[in-house]
């Protein structure tokens, strides 16, 4: 077995860039071939046997290869023999008859040996076959009015654009005509033209056309016709620059206001960007040669063309349906404008369940009503726009008081109190809500129908019954009609029965009902409450505090008395007295059951709060001794650490006061054997140690 060793590479290396360039440097040059020179008519015939036999055997071989037919042809032409040429053409033709080199050559071959009626034959023929193809009409035509033949030529334009032919067919038929003088032709090749083509630039090219061989009128039908042929197809064929070439000429024609009707025309119907720019040449033409009015008319045209937009995008934007309202509403003879926009957007009733789309629904649908009924003042028109209004919104899910309300009022307003009181009636049947009840209230109470007010308050207060504020407003209502008993009475049940409010809410009615019983001077009734409040909310410290500063607020008999009978002469007369011993006392000593309280309870916070606040207290009505004995009384703070926390503790006086003496009292007991024997066992143990 062989081992093959690593050879090294070679000191001179070859590239194969190399190589080819050796290969092309060294290649044989080409053959010539050897010039073949025909002396007679024998010798012509020979050579030309033998170049048809080769053309015959080659297309023999591959009869669809057109390039060697039209070489075949070419050979003929040459040798003078355009019978056998034509020969070629036609059997090529046979085999490919929708080759259009192969009609154009075959056209150009018989110009060329001026055979015109030949070639007139070939492109008929090749315009019945193919009447798409441009080439070969241009052809036709470009030989006839070589020709002189113009007859021929219109002939062969006509027959040319009943296949619609792209717009430059059109436009060369057209120059044909005006170079011969035939206007009317060219009217009427216009005609067929914007028929065939209704584009704007069709449009333009023939007021181009009338600008330059017609009159005004004619200038004038053409733009017209323009736009409401466009009109007629649909507003997506209608064409701004239709509109700035129609007002640039008038412009020119010095017709101002035909100028501004027809710009403010286009901007009715155009919309998008088209609009926009539209727009934009209607500045420069007020700039130009508008007044202050006319400027300020452009500034409205474009905020509206900017709202439609937005609007024409998302209809359901009440935001901008309300500005566009707005905009309307500020200039003149835009109620037609108007009353379109509301007809849209009250038609575009919100899609979502969302109640802030629904709110700015419903406020452009109050607008809408009120501008009816108070400026339009189609009363049968704003009633049935209520009820279409309430039955499309979905109360199971939310309303709008404010809907029901407006309604009541309308009808209020047309001297229909029944109805009114009927529809809020439906609001409290349908969808029970606490602004409906207010509303009706308010409504009843203007009318002075309080026995109706009374009585919506019971079911306002049977629907929520655990809603203090509904108790309270009962209650303020009572006491504005001077009826105590009434007033006191909803207090009590909202303050005394636990199942119907929670800890909080009769907490406030609480708190409302001492308030009412202190402005109506009924202390010891107010004194009453506080004890109840106190039993059902025994660990509230701010009640025990409140309890004693009311204390401080009772008058004695003789002031009470006194400002009474002062009262009665004069109204304005404000309740002033001085807090007496008496009060102080009664303070102090609810101070020392709210103490004994949280020290029983072991409340050590509440204590604090209290001390606190018993000594805000002295320092007010207190004397030098009870201040510096509620000092002494005074908690201290004390820290110590459980762990890795550091703990706050309190030390009350009161608590190290009581537990000595409660020692004295067990120094004082006589001492029993076993306790005497225990003592002296002590004794001796430390004798020893």
């Amino acid at each position: 077995m062989s081992v093959m060793k690593n050879k090294a590479p070679a000191d001179l290396q070859i590239t194969a860039e190399q190589i080819l360039l050796e290969a092309y440097e060294s290649k044989d040059p080409s053959l010539k071939l050897t010039e073949h020179k025909i002396n007679d008519l024998e010798e012509l015939q020979q050579m030309q046997l033998k170049k048809r036999t080769e053309f015959e055997n080659a297309l023999r071989m591959n009869r669809l290869n057109v390039g060697q037919w039209l070489r075949y042809a070419t050979f003929e032409v040459e040798q003078r023999d355009y019978r056998r040429a034509r020969s070629v053409f036609e059997r090529c033709l046979e085999v490919d008859p929708t080759n259009v080199t192969v009609w154009i050559r075959y056209s150009q071959t018989e110009l060329k040996g001026k055979n015109i009626n030949h070639a007139r034959n070939v492109l008929e023929r090749a315009t019945i076959l193919l009447p798409r193809v441009d080439k070969l009409w241009y052809l036709y035509v470009n030989l006839e009015e070589t020709l002189g033949n113009v007859v021929g030529t219109r002939e062969i334009f006509l027959r040319w654009i009943n296949w619609r032919p792209s717009a430059s067919v059109w436009k060369h038929f057209i120059y044909f005509e005006s170079r011969y003088g035939e206007l009317e032709n060219c009217r009427k090749i216009f005609e067929k033209f914007v028929v065939a083509s209704p584009k704007t630039e069709t449009w333009l090219y023939w007021a181009s056309f009338e600008k330059q061989h017609g009159d005004a009128v004619d200038i004038r039908n053409v733009y017209t016709l323009a736009i409401d042929s466009a009109m007629s197809l649909g507003k997506e064929f209608l064409d701004e620059s239709i509109f700035v070439s129609w007002c640039d000429w008038e412009t020119q024609q010095k017709e101002f206001a035909r100028v501004r009707a027809l710009y403010k025309f286009g901007m009715d119907h155009l919309t998008g960007e088209k609009r926009d720019r539209l727009f934009e040449q209607y500045t420069v033409f007020e700039k130009q040669y508008g007044d202050r009015e006319g400027i300020e008319e452009t500034i409205m045209q474009k905020r509206k063309i900017k709202y439609e937009q937005i609007l024409s995008e998302n209809p359901y934007d009440y935001d901008n349906w309300w500005l566009y309202i707005e905009l309307l509403e500020n200039y003149n003879d835009t109620t037609e404008l108007l009353e379109q926009a509301y007809t849209k957007v009250l038609g575009a009733v919100p899609q979502s369940e969302s109640k802030p789309d629904w709110e700015k629904y419903i406020c452009l649908w109050l607008k809408f009503l009120f501008v009816t009924e108070l400026e339009s003042k189609d009363i049968s028109k704003a009633r049935e726009g209520y009820k279409k209004l309430i039955s499309l919104i979905p109360h199971k899910k939310f309303t709008f008081a404010k809907v029901w309300t407006n309604y009541a009022y309308f009808e209020i307003r047309q001297d229909d109190l029944s109805q009114a009181r009927k529809i809020l009636g439906q609001s409290l049947g349908l969808c029970p809500k606490r602004k409906l009840f207010k509303s009706y209230i308010a409504m009843e109470l203007k009318l002075k129908e309080f026995d109706r007010v009374r009585k919506l308050y019971e079911k306002f207060i049977e629907t929520w019954p655990r809603d203090v504020s509904i108790w309270i407003e009962y209650a303020e209502f009572e006491n504005q009609m001077d009826d105590d008993e009434r007033c006191k009475a909803i207090y009590e049940i909202a303050t005394s029965e636990p199942e119907i409010l929670p800890d909080e809410e009769r907490k406030e009615a609480f708190n409302k009902l001492i308030d009412y019983l202190l402005s109506t001077y009924q202390y010891s009734e107010a004194r009453n409450a506080y004890s109840r409040f106190l039993i059902l909310f025994k660990h509230d410290t701010v009640i025990w505090i409140k309890k004693a500063i009311f204390e401080l607020t009772i008058p004695s008999e003789e002031q009470l008395n006194e400002y009474l009978l002062h009262s009665n002469q004069n109204e304005d007369l404000e309740f002033q007295f001085e807090v007496t011993e008496e009060s102080k006392e009664r303070s102090r000593k609810e101070f020392e059951k709210a103490l004994a309280f949280a020290k029983a309870t072991n409340n050590k916070s509440m204590r604090v709060m209290l001390f606190q606040a018993f000594k805000e207290f002295e320092s007010v009505y207190g004397t030098k001794g009870s201040q510096e004995e509620i000092n002494k009384r005074f908690p201290s703070v004390v820290r110590r650490r459980e762990g890795d926390e550091e703990v706050v503790d309190y030390v009350f006086p009161d608590d190290q006061l009581d537990s000595k003496q409660v020692e004295d009292v067990e120094d004082s007991k006589p001492k029993s054997a076993m306790q005497k024997f225990l003592e002296n066992a002590k004794k001796w143990k430390e004798k020893q140690s």
